[in-house]
């Protein structure tokens, strides 16, 4: 599971997909499950996370790469 988070924060670093999205192009059946998962690992929600990569301006412009 460590790698699919990992591709997961990349995600949510890049292009500012859904989270069903990223939760499917990472392996997780389940939004809600991807977002339990990420909160364990992190300690924070998905979107928690991109907010505050975007508000120390960490965030990849729009347009970045698509999930496979």
């Amino acid at each position: 599971a460590r790698g699919r988070l990992r591709e997961a924060e990349r995600l949510l670093t890049g292009a500012n997909h859904d989270m069903g999205r990223i939760a499917a192009a990472c392996g997780f059946g389940d939004s809600n499950y991807f977002a339990r998962c990420f909160k364990a690992a992190h300690g924070v929600t998905p979107t928690e996370w991109r907010k505050g990569r975007a508000n120390a301006g960490l965030t990849a412009p729009r347009g970045g790469t698509h999930p496979e």
